[in-house]
C-alpha cells in the first residue's frame, strides 16, 4: 500500500494559478509487483468565486514504480491552489 498527499503549491505558488498542474511521483518503496489501484480524494481547495468552480483529480501512467498526479480545472476557473490525498492498492483477491 502507498499513501501520500499532493499539492499544487509543490509545483507552482498560488499567486500563478493556471488550468493544469501534474507531477510524477515515486511510489517504489510500496514495493507492488503489479500496478496498484489508484484512489484521490481532495483535501484542500482555493479557487476564485467569481468564476465558475471546477476541478478534476486524477492520476495517469501509473505503474508498479511511479504515477502522475493531475488537479486541473477548466473554462473560467480560476484555480489558485488545490490539494489531495492518494491512496494506492493492489487487491490480493
Amino acid at each position: 500500500m502507498f499513501s501520500g498527499t499532493a499539492s499544487t503549491m509543490e509545483i507552482r505558488p498560488s499567486d500563478k494559478p493556471r488550468l493544469k498542474t501534474s507531477k510524477a511521483i515515486d511510489i517504489r518503496q510500496a514495493g507492488f509487483l503489479k500496478a496498484p489501484n489508484v484512489f484521490m480524494a481532495i483535501n484542500s481547495l482555493n479557487l476564485d468565486h467569481r468564476a465558475n468552480l471546477r476541478i478534476k483529480v486524477e492520476a495517469t501512467h501509473v505503474t508498479q514504480n511511479s504515477l502522475t498526479w493531475h488537479i486541473d480545472s477548466w473554462g473560467d476557473s480560476v484555480l489558485y491552489d488545490a490539494g489531495v490525498s492518494i491512496l494506492a492498492v493492489v487487491w490480493l483477491c
